[in-house]
């Protein structure tokens, strides 16, 4: 997106050219070839589907039917269709066996593969044969980061009997239908194992791996843990992950597509696909990450199919581990460190809220951070019982601080670093809609927002939150700070959140003020956020727009936060979240037989999910 121009100033008109695609006309891209890659027109993004090729397919059950069909590759055992390999099919039954499939419907005559420049990616394949057009499977993907390679589910299925129509709707959640960008780095395995990999991801500077191959001389690998590259001369490419430099050439060797990945046994590893072109492939890199007791380095190991191959033996990739200590002392079992608090123990700290005043004593330590939880207390509401938890964060700048509230029954949390009152973010627009901004609130990190490619600005910001999160790492952004620019050795305040989203021009505006000075000594840096209503773009990001004088800073933010909230009413135990599009199904819950609980010494309570309770009364 390009900035307005000013064209000219006649008679109290002020005119501007603006050129940008927010005002070109939706656009609907096809493939019929191969029906398996499609190019974003807007931002030349190639989404490529070929990893979820299987040719054991992707089995779904529903309806009393088993569905069968597979992405960028022909389906077997679905038989033939017009002498080639169908590519899906039906069946009257339900069965998991492939060797029991009877398919009775088969589709792949013909395939399509198309592409809204709203996002929407979807893949149909139609009818068995000439006749038998009205056969449809109709997939839709989903972007979930976390997924890999992907999940199908069944939707519905239409039928027409008089116009020969049979639709079947697939939904497909795979990290491959997302745009390129930051993901989470961390992630829980089966066997309930927590992995953080969140220190490993550097915003301003990439890491090196180490190459002893005979080629390592005259290369070098570029490598991003969860979040792009920054920008590095001749790596090429938006949100790139992995990139190789030589003399002789530069390659993509993947980008931020897909979260990290941990199985039971302890893998964990990290996928970046759709780099430049291997032949008739596209580069890829993995990375394994060992627990070790060491910081380590990534190493390159081999390159097959394509597919660079590193290993990295760091205490990063070791489960997250919790710890408790005596005589409030605690020492990171990672580290080594010893955390002494027994200066804050000392004497009683006093809090005051309201009519309730607390007393703190007892300190300990849990899961990485230092922590105090509280329960047993008094009840509130006549329903909850009063517990407290406390978190301690470092702050190199301050020698003494005092905690504040932050919530208060049926938890009270404390944070003794400075933590103002959040602002209200939730508020009703010109239509007396409601909206709600907390939905965008982060507690572990925050926004970074997208620049024009090549830049070497980073902005931070946090909508929801008075502050940035920060921590004791080097190069902080100023601790006072709700948005902040990474543009050289000293962080940037852009502005503190003073009062609550406000309804102007029918967009949400969101204002910071009291920055750092504007290079003319005189005004503060003050920074505006422009949130717009906009369903489809679940995971986006705050876009930079402007930054006039280097003193006044405007980003747009396209969010499905910024809509009005809706609320969705389904019969059959299921419902819709509407923002989303999320179906909750209560269906395994349901059943007359229900639950018990014991109610006190008043007896038992009876209760089913979406039907009646056999132990009550008619219609009960």
């Amino acid at each position: 997106n390009t900035h307005p121009i000013f064209t000219y100033n006649w008679e109290c008109m002020v005119s501007f050219l603006w050129n940008t695609e927010a005002a070109c006309p939706i656009q609907t891209i096809t493939d019929t070839d191969q029906a398996c890659s499609i190019r974003d027109p807007n931002s030349g993004f190639v989404f490529n589907l070929s990893p979820l090729n299987n040719s054991d397919g992707y089995v779904v059950s529903a309806i009393g039917k088993t569905f069968v069909f597979n992405i960028c590759g022909a389906m077997p055992a679905c038989g033939t269709v017009a002498g080639k390999p169908a590519f899906g099919c039906e069946a009257g039954t339900q069965t998991q066996e492939l060797k029991n499939l009877k398919p009775e419907r088969l589709v792949g005559m013909e395939k399509s593969l198309q592409l809204s420049t709203e996002g929407f990616l979807t893949l149909t394949y139609k009818g068995s044969g000439p006749s038998d057009k009205g056969t449809a499977f109709i997939i839709r993907f989903i972007c979930n980061d976390d997924i890999y390679p992907g999940t199908a589910k069944f939707l519905h299925q239409d039928i027409d009997s008089t116009r020969g129509i049979r639709n079947t709707f697939f939904e497909f959640e795979t990290a491959l239908a997302c745009v390129p960008s930051r993901v989470d780095c961390q992630v829980t395995d089966s066997a309930g194992n927590e992995y953080d990999l969140s220190a490993l991801s550097m915003v301003r500077k990439p890491w090196i791996a180490v190459d002893t191959s005979v080629e390592g001389r005259r290369r070098s690998f570029f490598l991003s843990v969860c979040t792009p590259l920054p920008y590095i001369p001749r790596c090429h490419g938006n949100a790139v992950g992995a990139c190789l430099l030589s003399e002789e050439e530069s390659l993509s060797l993947g980008v931020v597509q897909i979260s990290p990945q941990a199985t039971a046994n302890g893998s964990l590893s990290i996928l970046y696909v759709n780099g430049d072109r291997c032949g008739n492939q596209r580069f890829s890199t993995r990375i394994i990450f060992e627990c070790a007791q060491t910081s380590g380095s990534p190493t390159f190991q081999f390159l097959k199919d394509c597919e660079y191959v590193f290993v990295w033996r760091t205490v990063e990739a070791c489960p997250v581990v919790r710890e408790e200590g005596d005589n409030c002392q605690v020492k990171d079992p990672r580290r080594g460190n010893l955390y002494d608090l027994k200066p804050l123990a000392l004497n009683d700290t006093i809090i005051t809220a309201g009519e309730y005043i607390y007393y703190f004593r007892k300190l300990t330590y849990e899961n990485g951070l230092l922590k105090i939880n509280y329960t047993g207390g008094d009840v509130c509401h006549q329903v909850y019982q009063r517990s407290t938890t406390i978190y301690f964060y470092c702050d190199r700048r301050t020698q003494k601080r005092s905690p504040e509230l932050v919530l208060t029954c049926p938890h009270l949390d404390l944070d003794l670093v400075s933590v103002a009152p959040v602002p209200y973010l939730a508020y009703m627009d010109g239509d007396g809609n409601s909206i709600d901004l907390s939905l965008l609130s982060r507690y572990s990190d925050n926004w970074e927002a997208v620049t024009r490619t090549g830049a070497t600005e980073h902005y931070l910001i946090n909508p929801p939150q008075e502050t940035l999160i920060v921590s004791c790492v080097a190069e902080p952004c100023p601790p006072e700070a709700a948005v902040c620019l990474l543009d050289g050795s000293k962080p940037v305040n852009l502005g503190r959140v003073r009062d609550g989203p406000q309804w102007t021009g029918g967009v949400t505006v969101l204002k910071y003020v009291d920055g750092d000075l504007c290079p003319d000594n005189i005004r503060k840096r003050s920074t505006i956020i422009r949130f717009t209503c906009s369903d489809s773009q679940v995971s986006s990001r705050p876009l930079f727009i402007s930054a006039v004088q280097d003193c006044e800073y405007t980003f747009s933010w396209p969010t499905p936060a910024a809509c009005p909230l809706k609320s969705n009413t389904h019969d059959d135990c299921q419902v819709t979240n509407p923002s989303t599009g999320h179906l909750f199904d209560l269906t395994s819950l349901s059943g007359r037989t229900g639950v018990t609980a014991a109610y006190s010494e008043k007896g038992l309570v009876y209760m089913s999910i979406c039907e009646e309770n056999e132990n009550c009364g008619p219609g009960v």
